[in-house]
């Protein structure tokens, strides 16, 4: 599973408001190399969106949740080997959210870092390869 959030903050005097949209999903994400994590990658997410939103005014402070809706998100980018676990992931990223009929939409360009696991031994001390590896978010899933 995944979580992907944009957020963004309007500010004036006395005067705070912070948008957040959500995408609580699956993600898939692919690396088109031969190593995970190293050279040029796609990834697509889809799932439940929603938005919250938090105001702070002349000391009140108030916070209000959308219903649920539903979202995707594509994008690519380039993973750049740091040292044998750890990889710096450039993205671009898109994303269409519907929730009560409204149609919101993003384009964020990120910098994140993801660490890999790596092979680990069985019983008999043979190296095997880790299930499902899914790099995303800085994190592996």
């Amino acid at each position: 599973g995944s979580v992907d959030t944009y957020a963004y903050s309007v500010f004036g005097e006395d005067v705070e408001l912070d948008i957040f949209n959500y995408l609580y999903g699956i993600s898939a994400m692919h690396f088109l190399a031969d190593k995970i994590g190293q050279g040029p990658f796609v990834r697509v997410d889809m799932g439940l969106a929603r938005h919250v939103v938090e105001a702070e005014a002349f000391g009140e402070e108030d916070e209000e949740a959308s219903d649920w809706g539903t979202g995707i998100l594509v994008g690519g980018g380039y993973g750049i080997p740091v040292t044998s676990g750890t990889r710096l992931l450039v993205n671009a990223n898109f994303a269409l959210r519907r929730v009560e009929g409204e149609q919101t939409s993003s384009l964020v360009l990120s910098l994140k870092r993801a660490v890999l696991r790596l092979p680990r031994a069985d019983a008999l001390g043979e190296a095997q390869e880790p299930a499902g590896e899914d790099v995303h978010g800085g994190e592996v899933l």
